[in-house]
């Protein structure tokens, strides 16, 4: 038999049947076994594990992890064995299935898979890799060790580093972490005063104190460091990639780069470990926040290098199966990417910010939407600098989905950049066989020369991924009929992206006019989207001139079509914007404010966006409403006051203002008048 997997289960009903199914595959298609030991389970652990295996006993737990998994290794009847925990799930195993079938383990005595343990339950976005060294050749003497974090005593090069991963969430926030933690500092404090001081055990209180004790976590740090110097231990670089670490979650840049500098002062040779990778990503992200761009370009220059030769399996130096790498993963490569660009950005380093850009394998990283908007944009700003010349080159770089956002990032920069011409003929470039984009690019140039537009074929769509063609619409005066009565347009969405990314979209919706829609079942829709344009002015904090009247207008309109019974509810607050509106023509301010403070409370969701109509309405308000006896008693005074100041008589002027003052002391004309009069004396 090639292979024996042996587990440990207590309490696994809720993972073990993914578990097992993930390593099925495995089971089915290797010459192999599986066995489990069960430490004293409650739940349906056992009737679960009996569904994949009859080889399930139970072990009576002594606190020792190593003697319930050597329990499992005394019934392994293969040449290999290999061991996962029931709360790991492999999505693929391909490769460790291909390793054995095709014989390529007889050239190695041990091997790894990754481990990869997410931040939060449930959520796969943000990881850490461990290089769990989890399969060896079983010899005469192959046994566990350690009564915790237990490993194999015969593990050793040659090492094969597999590429297969399971999912981990049992050190996530939101799991059992804290308890597992507790537990494991206990055991290991016991063995501290058992066997004595080894960078092992400070290594794994290290982890336990974490993220519950930072002094604690310093403190075994920072001892661990001494004695793995001492003893030369391959753990000396991952302590100081844990002290690097530390500093930099707690944004302390200045120490990152001491404690940096210290490592390389110290290492005990000039072989380049892996766990270094680590410590120059941080330190380069470090640097850029620091303003210190020069520097921080050469350890992003270092850390692309050994992340190739790491993600080639050619730097797993001593180290690399005791160390979580947390930084230095697949899921941060794009963040690590625009911040380097930013910084060479920064440092006016365009040449060598296109030269990383047009060569790094971004297609392999895309597995967050975001970083790669993050890198697209920043690719971009590259490419602007060199007056978008040869997209191509930064474009192949990207997967499908990157390649999609450079597209849809371009059509928003065609609308901001002075260079129109120049990012049309890219967006050209880099279209392809994308139909739409390639009818993108026509409808930009013929807007932009003054030429009809055709935007038929962006009617019948939702927009989501060209919003700029929603502003062309209106800046064109284009009828939206077609769209607006697509049950698939996203009028929200459209709206929400084209205030964020097309400059000119609000002077374009204040100068669209009803009258360019053709269907008069569109007009409702149009108030909706209308609506939410007043909405969105307020959640962006964006103030537009006349978007009130121009729903009036569609009020007005719906009305003429539809009269003004059983009103749809989507225009009823145009309809009252009408309302107003016609209040406020006819010179009515009483009125028209009635209106107004009703249309407050029955449509409390607009009234962020009518704050400037308010304030109009109010300012036409006090111009037009009639002065009384008392108001007209003090203009004429103060016009008799300005009259004795013209023609010099100065005293009388003085005289007049002394009395006024008496009456009205609070008038903030008074203090220019006793100015002039004072001008006049001299």
């Amino acid at each position: 038999m090639l292979l024996t997997i042996g587990m440990i289960v207590k309490n696994e009903e809720k993972n073990l049947e993914a578990c097992l199914n993930g390593i099925k595959p495995i089971l089915d298609r290797v010459d192999s076994e599986l066995i489990i030991a069960d430490t004293g389970s409650t739940d349906r652990t056992v009737e679960i594990a009996k569904k994949f295996t009859d080889n399930v006993f139970y072990f009576e737990w002594i606190k020792d992890f190593a003697a319930a998994r050597n329990s499992t290794l005394e019934k392994a009847k293969g040449e290999w064995f290999m061991y996962i925990d029931g709360d790991e799930v492999f999505p693929s195993c391909e490769e460790i299935i291909e390793f054995f079938n095709s014989g390529e383990y007889k050239l190695y005595n041990s091997a790894s898979y990754i481990q990869r343990n997410y931040a939060k339950v449930g959520d796969k976005g943000f990881y850490s890799d461990f290089k769990a060294p989890r399969l060896t050749r079983i010899l005469s003497n192959t046994k566990f060790i350690n009564p915790i974090h237990e490993v194999f005593n015969t593990y050793g090069y040659p090492v094969k580093f597999f590429g297969d991963f399971v999912d981990h969430f049992g050190y996530a926030v939101g799991g059992n972490i804290a308890k597992k933690n507790e537990t494991y500092k206990n055991m290991l404090l016991k063995r501290l005063e058992d066997d004595g001081e080894s960078p092992l055990i400070y290594s794994q209180l290290a982890d336990c104190y974490r993220n519950s004790d930072k002094e604690k976590w310093k403190e075994c740090i920072l001892r661990g460091i001494e004695l793995s110097y001492e003893r030369n231990d391959a753990l000396f670089v991952t302590f100081y990639a844990e002290l690097v670490y530390m500093y930099f979650s707690e944004g302390n840049y200045e120490e990152v780069i001491r404690v940096s500098d210290e490592y390389y002062s110290r290492k005990p040779d000039d072989k380049v470990l892996c766990t270094e990778t680590e410590i120059a990503v941080i330190r380069a992200i470090s640097l850029t926040n620091l303003n210190e761009y020069e520097k921080a370009i050469n350890d992003y220059v270092k850390f692309f290098i050994l992340f190739d030769l790491f993600k080639d399996n050619k730097l797993n130096t001593r180290e690399v199966t005791i160390t979580v790498f947390s930084i230095a993963v697949d899921y941060n490569f794009l963040c690590v990417v625009f911040d380097f660009v930013k910084c060479c950005i920064a440092a006016d380093r365009y040449e060598l910010a296109a030269n990383y850009l047009k060569k790094l394998p971004l297609a392999e990283y895309s597995l967050n939407v975001e970083y790669v908007k993050g890198v697209v944009d920043k690719a971009l700003a590259v490419l602007k600098h060199f007056n978008y010349k040869n997209p191509k080159e930064y474009y192949q770089q990207f997967d499908e989905a990157g390649k999609k956002l450079f597209r849809e990032s371009l059509c928003r920069l065609v609308i901001i950049d002075d260079d129109k011409k120049a990012v049309i003929k890219a967006l050209k470039e880099v279209a392809g066989n994308d139909d739409i984009a390639v009818k993108a690019a026509a409808v930009y140039e013929n807007f932009y020369n003054g030429k009809p537009v055709n935007i038929a074929e962006f009617l019948k769509t939702d927009l989501s991924d060209y919003p700029e063609m929603l502003y062309i619409a209106f800046a064109a005066g284009q009828d939206i009929s077609e769209l607006l009565l697509n049950p698939d347009f996203n009028g929200r969405e459209a709206v929400l992206k084209c205030y964020k990314y097309t400059v000119g979209f609000g002077e374009a919706v204040k100068n669209y006019s009803v009258d360019n829609i053709k269907n008069k079942a569109a007009i409702v829709p149009l108030a909706a989207l209308y609506g939410y344009i007043l909405r969105t002015m307020a959640e962006l904090e964006v103030a537009i001139d006349n978007i009130p009247e121009v729903i009036a207008e569609i009020g007005g309109r719906y009305i003429a079509e539809f009269g003004d019974r059983d009103i749809d509810e989507q225009v009823s607050f145009a309809v009252a914007l009408r309302k107003i509106q016609l209040f406020r023509e006819a010179g009515d301010f009483r009125g028209c404010i009635a209106e107004l403070r009703q249309f407050i409370i029955d449509y409390p969701q607009y009234v962020g966006g009518i704050k400037e109509y308010q304030s109009r309405i109010a300012a036409e308000y006090e111009s037009a409403k009639p002065k009384s006896e008392m108001e007209m008693l003090i203009e004429r005074i103060k016009n008799n006051i300005r009259g004795l100041i013209n023609s010099g008589n100065l005293y009388s002027a003085a005289i007049t203002l002394s009395e006024y003052k008496k009456i009205n002391p609070a008038d903030p004309d008074i203090e220019v008048l006793e100015e002039e009069i004072a001008a006049k004396s001299e």
